[in-house]
C-alpha cells in the first residue's frame, strides 16, 4: 500500500513539474545603447570638504542575457559592459578612468495589451566590477537597477525591447557611481 502511494505521489509530482516546465519559455538576448554615468566624488580632508558632482557624458553600453518567460513574468541573467569613462576629482584635477562590467539577475513584469507593443517594468540586483585603467585594480561591489520600457513583438520568436534603466553601484572609496542606460535589445525565444 505504501509503495502504491509513493509511486502515485511521484507520478503526480512529475506531471506537475512537467506541465510547469512546459510553460517556461527560454530566450537569449542582446542589448546595445548608451550609458550616461554620473559620479559624486567626496574630496573631504582635514582642511575642509569638497564634494564634486559630475555628469560624464555618454559611454557605449552592451549586454547579453539568458532568461525564461512565464506568463507576464521574465527572469534573466545578464552580463553588461560599459566603456571607459573619465572622472575628475575636485580642484586638484586628479582623474579616474575606468570601465564597468555588471552581472545582474533581472526580473521583468510585462503588462498585457491587445497590441504588439507592450510596456514593462524591470528590477535587478547583482554586482559591478569597476576596472581602473591606472593600476589595473578591479573592485567588485553590490549593484542594482530599476527601469521601464516597451517591447515590440516582431514574430512568435523575436521581440525588440527599447528601455531606460538606472543602475546604482555601492560606494567605491570616495566615488559614488550611477548610470542612466538607454538601450535597444533583441530577444529570441529558444
Amino acid at each position: 500500500m505504501l509503495k502504491k502511494v509513493a509511486v502515485a505521489v511521484f507520478v503526480m509530482s512529475f506531471i506537475a513539474v512537467s506541465s510547469y516546465a512546459a510553460s517556461l519559455k527560454p530566450y537569449i538576448g542582446v542589448k546595445v545603447g548608451g550609458a550616461n554615468e554620473t559620479a559624486k566624488i567626496d574630496c573631504s580632508s582635514d582642511y575642509g570638504s569638497d564634494v564634486v558632482q559630475k555628469n560624464n557624458g555618454w559611454a557605449a553600453f552592451g549586454a547579453i542575457d539568458l532568461g525564461v518567460k512565464y506568463g507576464p513574468l521574465r527572469a534573466e541573467a545578464e552580463y553588461g559592459y560599459r566603456d571607459y569613462t573619465e572622472y575628475e576629482r575636485g580642484s586638484d584635477n586628479e582623474s579616474y578612468r575606468g570601465r564597468m562590467q555588471t552581472y545582474f539577475l533581472n526580473f521583468y513584469l510585462d503588462f498585457p495589451t491587445k497590441f504588439f507593443l507592450k510596456p514593462y517594468f524591470n528590477a535587478g540586483a547583482g554586482w559591478a566590477g569597476i576596472d581602473a585603467e591606472a593600476g589595473g585594480d578591479t573592485s567588485n561591489m553590490f549593484a542594482y537597477n530599476v527601469g521601464l520600457g516597451l517591447t515590440y513583438r516582431l514574430s512568435k520568436s523575436f521581440n525588440i525591447d527599447c528601455g531606460y534603466r538606472y543602475v546604482k553601484v555601492n560606494r567605491l572609496y570616495d566615488l559614488d557611481l550611477g548610470s542612466h542606460d538607454l538601450y535597444a535589445g533583441l530577444r529570441y525565444k529558444i
